[in-house]
């Protein structure tokens, strides 16, 4: 039977005709297209020279309904650009919008696929990142040589209340220190501590470790960068957290300039540090390098040496200094020695090797070049994590184990390059247009 609604609609309908509701499809003659600074342009051109099928494994199924495995990478690459991670909502939009269905060249992949790719790029994902990273950093014509390094701690996909009960829990240590042993445990790895350098607003290097502490994983992700490239970065500037003397020495030998802040860095002008009269650190220092007691003594009377080996192997050589005689006539003795103090006078300790890298860093960090990067490090590192938090809403891991979470957390970093590369090109693209215009 012929539906008379149906051709109202497909003819001349006015504004208050409706097809009715067995119609499945219509047939659409309006010329659809997009915007010619679509993300997805600036998306194909950094993507242009990089060959996805490498990163996962071919389609070995005779099923004809298979798709091509680098073309869901590519496709998954561009949700995480423009802050889609959900693989229902990758394969829903592979149906419903004109730049996914270009990228999938009109296939409609279920999201079991995309679960399949991700699997497989779990093995593969570092490579998949420095190749992609590197493409961008050299279509920006970006310096690598000198990198902002700082990590944050993002929660893992474990109980939410976790966090919430921590203090309850510690509180109640006497009453339940069998389960509070427990829940320390599995406490330490709620969250995970997530590593970047950034290079003129690029991330150039990401990995994810379990380790709360910023300084043990100094020499792994130093490691990370020459494993891929070949090199090291010649200055990777890093805040008071990636200090120390293991760290110091690691950069020696490899041909690292020293611009990470040590611990201690910049106490000499905190007034509240400088207020601890009695403690060694804060006291002045002579001409010849020894310390000065809040009394007037200078502690240069050396009594022996001390040497151990501490975490990467290193040798440590301590020189100890004290004026016992003095300490015994000191007025300030009750105040100035600790209660532990057995001995009844007080020692100082020297490091010398570590005071001279110390001071190389502090040569390094008072130039113009080392104010100037310890401005930029700050606005770029902390800029990179405030917009992939805020602006890409990446505040948890959706996924479990570590080599998932590494996944998820490069793919981020890849989503921020891209969407870092899209701004760049959208700046040029119209300042062509306005100088054709």
């Amino acid at each position: 039977m012929e539906n008379k609604n149906a051709e109202r609609v497909f003819g001349q309908p006015d504004q208050h005709t409706y097809y009715n509701a067995v119609q499945l499809s219509l047939p659409v003659n309006t010329l659809i297209s997009l915007e010619k600074d679509d993300p997805v342009f600036a998306f194909l051109e950094a993507v242009e020279s990089i060959d996805f099928s490498r990163y996962v494994r071919p389609v070995t199924s005779n099923n004809t309904r298979s798709h091509d495995r680098g073309m869901l990478v590519k496709v998954l690459l561009f949700g995480y650009m423009n802050g889609v991670k959900s693989v229902n909502e990758l394969s829903r939009l592979c149906r419903t919008d004109l730049r996914y269905l270009y990228l999938s060249s009109e296939e409609r992949p279920s999201a079991v696929a995309f679960f399949r790719v991700c699997d497989q790029l779990t093995t593969s994902i570092d490579s998949l990142f420095f190749d992609l990273s590197g493409e961008i950093t050299a279509l920006l014509d970006i310096n690598t040589s000198t990198q902002f390094v700082d990590g944050t701690k993002i929660e893992a996909n474990a109980q939410k209340n976790t966090f919430v009960y921590r203090k309850r829990i510690v509180n109640a240590r006497d009453r339940l220190s069998l389960r509070i042993t427990e829940s320390i445990k599995s406490l330490d790895h709620a969250c995970y501590n997530c590593q970047i350098a950034v290079a003129d607003g690029i991330i150039v290097n990401s990995e994810v470790y379990q380790t709360p502490s910023d300084a043990v994983t100094w020499i792994s992700f130093m490691d990370r960068w020459n494993r891929y490239t070949g090199t090291y970065p010649e200055k990777p500037v890093a805040d008071t957290g990636y200090g120390g003397y293991d760290n110091y020495l690691y950069n020696i030998r490899n041909g690292i300039e020293l611009v990470q802040k040590f611990p201690m860095y910049g106490k000499e002008h905190d007034k509240k540090f400088a207020s601890r009269k009695y403690l060694p650190q804060s006291w002045k220092i002579s001409e010849d390098g020894y310390r000065i007691c809040p009394k007037g003594r200078v502690f240069d009377q050396r009594g022996a040496d001390r040497e151990t080996v501490i975490r990467c192997g290193n040798s440590v050589i301590q020189q100890i200094f004290t004026e016992g005689r003095h300490c015994a006539k000191c007025g300030m003795k009750k105040e100035c020695l600790n209660k532990s103090n057995r001995c009844g006078f007080k020692t100082i300790t020297k490091n010398v090797i570590r005071e001279e890298l110390e001071s190389k860093v502090r040569e390094n960090l008072s130039t113009e070049e080392g104010i100037r990067l310890k401005t930029e490090r700050s606005e770029q590192v902390e800029g990179a994590f405030g917009v992939m938090k805020q602006d890409m809403k990446f505040t948890r891991f959706h996924r479990k184990n570590l080599k998932n979470v590494r996944m998820e957390f490069i793919l981020n970093c890849l989503g921020y390059d891209l969407l870092k590369y899209y701004r760049c090109w959208l700046s040029i693209y119209h300042s062509q247009t306005e100088y054709r215009n």
